[in-house]
């Protein structure tokens, strides 16, 4: 993922085909490590918040960064007409003693403010390694070509979801049982990721997971990762000969090196009971996570659930895939947590996204209507299951605890307690009584 030396110049203006000047309405993260400009204030937010997340996750495993950071500069642009979000990143020099560089990201937005949440943040990511390196190199020293390894990129992007509780175990038993998807060696060499499909880019991203997370727990493990993000972004050399710099376990044969990573994947592939949702819980994201988005009027609708599947059959092919993919990355990332029982039923979902993206369904109503009684029961059967244990519960209690009937007792021993007479305090208290206490009602008869 490297990209070459820019001079400064109104790229912006080439790119998107207007007028750009950075002036306006702006936010930034604290220390300015990105600044934002353009767009509304609520998706300026959004990103800068994205950006103040990654930094601080991004500290737990490379350490605080120091010195004065060269920012990372984002603008957003409106979207045009029905083009689909890009994002596109430059590296710029400056002619500024001080601020050499210029680390840019171009957003242009889709209908509706919509952009690639999960490409965004690992442009970001790529974007705040590279400045590590930028600041880490000697005096006098310039940059020319800048980048970040594919297997450092992913890898450290999926540990930070591992460590959020949002990758699957299953994924990496899979790894386990095959012996690993490829070797380390083509693992730390590879470049395309972005153009594999979305399977084998996931069988990647746990590869390259465990490949860090392998590193981390090495002696030093920490320091060495902190040190090797600090350098990786303007390195120019092999990748095994950067790993071995800053790794020194990992100057055994190429045997050793595939046994630690591969040891690495058996602990990441123990199955944990309380990684799996409740029904309940599942139920409740699944709801969440069915919804199409349509365009209407010139602009893109969240219609949730798929009962206006017909209506995406009418889109062109880019629309019609673009108005079930959110729905599918996220219930794929949900097939990963939810109860056991519904992992079906989602693969069903999957599947008929896939089919309405391809514009050939068949049987949508009787399938959706099928899916939906397989959750109803579901939901029944947990009721009923809490129920049961409520009762259970009630039909197993031996005796009553008695605590209140003591309280009571105590209630009682203290309203007959002597009063000491001549006391001033109790005088006093007494009156206050009388004060506030209200009469009691005569009984008729």
């Amino acid at each position: 993922m490297k990209f070459a030396l820019a001079i400064f110049f109104s790229l912006s203006g080439l790119l998107w085909g207007q007028d750009s000047p950075l002036t306006g309405q702006r936010a930034s993260t604290q220390n300015e490590e990105l600044v934002v400009h353009r767009g509304s204030s609520k998706l300026r937010a959004v990103i800068v918040q994205e950006g103040e997340d990654l930094l601080r996750s991004m500290a737990t495993i490379a350490g605080e960064p120091k010195g004065k950071p060269y920012p990372v500069v984002l603008e957003i642009h409106p979207a045009k007409e029905e083009a689909p979000s890009r994002i596109v990143r430059s590296f710029r020099t400056l002619p500024e003693n001080e601020n050499r560089y210029r680390l840019q990201i171009d957003l242009r937005l889709g209908a509706g403010e919509s952009f690639d949440q999960e490409n965004l943040r690992l442009v970001l990511l790529e974007m705040f390694i590279i400045e590590r390196g930028l600041k880490s190199l000697p005096d006098g020293e310039r940059a020319t070509q800048v980048g970040v390894p594919a297997w450092l990129l992913y890898g450290l992007m999926a540990s930070l979801e591992w460590d959020d509780g949002k990758m699957d175990r299953r994924v990496y038993g899979s790894l386990l049982k095959s012996g690993g998807w490829m070797e380390v060696e083509k693992l730390v060499d590879q470049k395309e990721v972005e153009k594999m499909d979305r399977l084998s880019r996931d069988l990647y991203r746990a590869s390259t997971c465990a490949l860090v997370r392998a590193f981390l727990k090495q002696p030093k493990g920490k320091d060495g990762m902190a040190q090797l993000v600090s350098v990786v972004g303007t390195y120019e050399g092999e990748q095994i000969s950067l790993i071995q710099n800053h790794f020194s376990a990992v100057n055994l044969s190429r045997k050793g090196l595939e046994r630690m990573w591969m040891l690495q994947v058996a602990a990441m592939a123990q199955s944990r009971l309380a990684n799996a949702m409740t029904i309940a819980e599942t139920e409740a994201e699944l709801k969440r996570g069915l919804y199409l988005l349509i365009p209407r009027k010139g602009k893109t609708e969240k219609s949730p659930g798929l009962d206006e599947w017909a209506e995406v059959l009418d889109l062109e092919d880019e629309a019609r895939m673009e108005a079930v993919r959110a729905s599918s990355d996220q219930l794929v990332q949900l097939s990963y947590r939810s109860f056991p029982t519904y992992r079906q039923v989602i693969a069903g979902y999957l599947q008929l996204l896939a089919e309405l993206g391809a514009g050939e369904v068949e049987d949508v109503d009787e399938t959706l209507a099928s899916m939906q009684t397989f959750r109803d029961a579901e939901s029944e059967r947990y009721q009923q299951l809490l129920d049961l244990m409520d009762w259970y519960h009630l039909s197993t209690v031996k005796k009553e605890s008695g605590e209140f009937d003591e309280y009571l007792k105590l209630k009682k021993s203290l309203e007959e307690s002597p009063k000491i007479k001549g006391d001033p305090i109790h005088e006093y208290m007494d009156r206050a009584q009388n004060l506030f206490e209200k009469s009691k009602p005569k009984n008729s008869r």
